[in-house]
């Protein structure tokens, strides 16, 4: 309801007639009493037990940690109305709105699920498009009534509205709002992908990023981490290949060989349902199945956030602790003491020294933690280039021969006291 008349709608009696009567149905519609009553308000579910419809969920992740690989895995699974991750899911078409990849990536990532059929009701956006303007709401309105679409996904927040920055608590719940109550009005799921940042007291657990008024404008916040697991299935048991909980083969599909990782989604929003934790079990980008089944036992590994932290940053290439330090914005004792660990650990090792800077870099498959006195173990890794695994002496990089015979500290002392003294009484002659 706009709050006057027009020159328009004053002139005209139709016009006028039908403003008085919106007016009407505005006040008397304003405030609603408490529907004991009433209808049965029982949740219908998108995917049964996680998200429900007309809510808005946020999904928030750090950058390149496989938050739209889960949001596309998802999406296809409604769109050809299978479960998801053990879950059943509301058939319906899906509407995909892609402000950071172009259409060779997006059909090249999807080209790695076996439900990435034309038959399959989902359609992608390419063209730039803002959540937060009426314009592109009246035409996301018709492709909703065309389609029939019960999920919209936006992928990212921050490529899709109209502003440069939600660190404004008014811009961001603006933002939100329109979209939100859009959502509500056609009874659709709005998921909407975003960076998540880590929360200063909590300092264990993250949060959305920007502004706290988009996680309290949303339904519900879905915080993702993922991790490497250890996995033990027993003998004779089939290995799940579909990632869809679908049936164990599924043609044209081939078999995950990535290494299995555990994937936590922290949930919080409206509704008991809504807060709580939820482990699934990833062998690949779009794979994501249960972990309470009798065929899965997850051995997850003890690490920290700020080693955590740390491993996401090394994902996306090798880096130095003042690189690491400056991404992360941890503290830089917090980045050392988990540099070693991690170390520790065999995650990352030194894979070069320049200038005084190791170089850190993530190893291809966990290793146990070495003995401090082999020289192969990474803690030891100090002036070499290279991992030095396979060498059994001092000598050099895979050669079995022994270094030079330790020599005392005292020794070593004396020597370099020798030589400066030898310098100075030539530079004198």
């Amino acid at each position: 309801m706009s709050k006057k008349f027009d020159v328009a709608e004053f002139n005209d009696p139709i016009a006028r007639q039908q403003r008085i009567r919106e007016d009407e149905n505005f006040r008397e519609d304003l405030f609603l009493p408490i529907m004991v009553d009433g209808p049965k308000w029982d949740i219908d579910w998108l995917v049964e037990g996680l998200i429900p419809k007309s809510y808005l969920v946020m999904l928030a992740a750090p950058p390149k940690s496989g938050k739209t690989c889960f949001a596309t895995a998802l999406a296809l699974a409604v769109a050809a109305g299978v479960p998801f991750a053990g879950r059943q899911t509301n058939q319906c078409a899906v509407l995909w709105i892609a402000g950071e990849e172009n259409p060779y990536e997006r059909n090249l990532f999807l080209k790695g699920s076996p439900l990435a059929d034309p038959s399959v009701p989902l359609w992608t956006c390419h063209q730039p498009f803002q959540i937060d303007d009426e314009y592109y709401l009246t035409a996301l309105q018709h492709w909703v009534h065309e389609t029939g679409a019960g999920l919209i996904v936006v992928d990212p927040l921050l490529g899709s509205v109209t502003g440069r920055s939600l660190r404004d608590s008014w811009a961001a719940r603006k933002t939100l709002k329109t979209f939100k109550q859009f959502c509500h009005h056609h009874r659709l799921t709005g998921l909407v992908l975003h960076h998540s940042k880590r929360d200063d007291q909590a300092r264990r657990h993250a949060r959305v990023a920007d502004n706290d008024q988009l996680s309290a404008t949303a339904s519900m916040n879905i915080v993702l981490s993922s991790r490497r697991a250890e996995v033990e299935e027993p003998r004779g048991t089939q290995k799940l290949v579909s990632g869809w909980g679908g049936p164990p083969q599924v043609p044209g599909f081939e078999e995950e060989t990535d290494a299995p990782r555990l994937v936590t989604l922290q949930c919080d929003g409206r509704g008991a349902w809504a807060n709580g934790t939820v482990h699934l079990l990833s062998r690949g980008p779009l794979d994501f199945r249960p972990t309470d089944g009798k065929a899965t036992v997850i051995k997850e590994k003890s690490l920290t956030y700020g080693e955590q932290t740390v491993l996401d940053m090394l994902k996306e290439g090798e880096a130095d602790a003042a690189t690491i330090i400056e991404s992360t914005n941890l503290a830089e004792s917090t980045v050392r003491n988990s540099v070693t660990n991690l170390r520790r650990k065999g995650l990352i090792f030194v894979t070069q020294v320049q200038s005084q800077r190791r170089i850190y870099r993530l190893c291809d498959q966990p290793q146990k933690a070495r003995n401090p006195q082999n020289p192969g173990n990474p803690e030891n890794l100090e002036k070499g280039s290279v991992d030095t695994s396979g060498t059994e002496g001092k000598g050099g990089l895979g050669t079995n021969e022994k270094g030079p015979p330790e020599v005392e500290p005292n020794s070593m002392m004396s020597a370099a006291i020798s030589v400066r003294g030898e310098r100075t009484s030539k530079a004198e002659h």
